[in-house]
């Protein structure tokens, strides 16, 4: 594939999955404030707001899903013989993207398969609570677990060794290869948010935000890199 190619097409790959997953993620927030509630409650909410919350979680989903083409097309991008290790970092990148995806998908299928059963009229207290149980197990194992653990654990490493190839890489500027590690650390520490330390979950979503920045930066300074540029 000729550089050129290979730049729009990471680049238009990276704007496509972030404004996907972004653009989901600000549509879910607007019609369904889940956090902080109890179970049962945003199961109703899930039930009122029909399809189009199926719709915005789906978007969310695939966005971070085209993450997997994205860490393999970076890597291709980015990989030289200065940069032998990057070969994990992508690796870490695309376990990132499952996991994410992993912790989205309760949301597309699950939620609104309890949620009906949950608001069906005839159900008696004992299974709406069998339901509840059920859903926050699943949260558990599919969100904490897969979402806010293993997810940013691999999201923030495979940065950190994206910061690093970009160091020896011409296209970037030194700058970017810094922030890009800073993000990383934010991202990583989400996990603490389990072991009592409630404020590294805000830590951590910042993190995604500036990641969000910077692989904006990154997606458009490829659409618009010189043809001449090597790495």
């Amino acid at each position: 594939m000729e550089k050129r190619k290979l730049y729009i097409i990471t680049g238009i790959s990276i704007l496509i999955s972030l404004i996907m997953a972004l653009g989901g993620m600000i549509y879910i927030e607007s019609i369904f404030p889940w956090e902080g509630i109890a179970v049962g409650e945003y199961l109703k909410m899930y039930h009122i707001a029909g399809s189009n919350i199926k719709i915005g979680w789906a978007i969310f989903c695939m966005g971070c899903f085209l993450m997997i083409p994205v860490a393999l097309l970076l890597h291709k991008v980015l990989n030289s013989e200065n940069t032998p290790l990057l070969y994990i970092g992508t690796t870490f990148g695309v376990v990132a993207s499952f996991s994410y995806v992993m912790g989205i998908m309760r949301w597309i299928f699950l939620a609104g398969n309890l949620a009906s059963q949950y608001m069906d009229p005839n159900i008696s207290n004992e299974l709406k609570q069998v339901i509840e149980t059920i859903f926050y197990s699943i949260n558990i194992y599919a969100g904490n677990s897969f979402g806010e653990t293993i997810a940013p654990l691999s999201h923030g490493i495979w940065l950190i060794f994206i910061g690093h190839a970009m160091k020896k890489n011409r296209l970037f500027h030194p700058s970017l290869s810094i922030a890009q590690t800073i993000g990383a650390c934010f991202i990583m520490v989400r996990p603490l948010e389990y072991v009592g330390l409630s404020f590294m979950a805000k830590v951590g979503d910042t993190g995604v935000q500036i990641w969000c920045v910077l692989f904006i930066v990154v997606g458009v300074r490829l659409l618009f890199v010189n043809e001449k540029a090597s790495i």
